[in-house]
């Protein structure tokens, strides 16, 4: 079962704990977090491997898989958080496909990184805001 499987699977938890608001506002808030901390652990652990070779094949489809796992999850919580957290997590998603689709059309690697970097700081960032409180 790969990561996006996992995370698939906990927002049917999400779904099935609808009874529970509080059960289902800690299972989402989990998600979330794993989720935004799993991205800026990959994308590092990418640029740290040195973006050798065909580093587009990894890249592209690293930030697409979880610009759509992160649309899907603000779906999701729509009614359990903040609309600002919502839309936080739905600018991300956003910024990471803009940066697949801008850049593909470019091809400039440097910018690529650099808004790479940008999406996996913002993730790591966002991730504080779906703590427990």
């Amino acid at each position: 079962m790969g990561v996006v499987d996992i995370f698939y699977a906990e927002i049917n938890r999400v779904r099935d704990a609808k009874a529970d608001k509080e059960k289902q506002k800690e299972i989402a808030r989990q998600m979330i977090k794993k989720a935004l901390l799993q991205f800026n652990f990959e994308w590092d652990s990418f640029i740290n491997s040195g973006m050798t070779g065909n580093w587009r094949s990894i890249a592209d489809p690293m930030l697409e898989e979880c610009s759509k796992l992160f649309i899907s999850m603000a779906v999701e919580i729509n009614e359990i958080f903040t609309q600002e957290a919502i839309n936080e997590l739905r600018e991300l998603a956003t910024e990471m496909r803009e940066t697949v689709n801008i850049l593909n059309i470019q091809g400039i690697r440097d910018e690529y990184k650099s808004r790479g970097d940008e999406c996996a700081r913002k993730a790591k960032e966002l991730s504080r805001k779906f703590e427990a409180k």
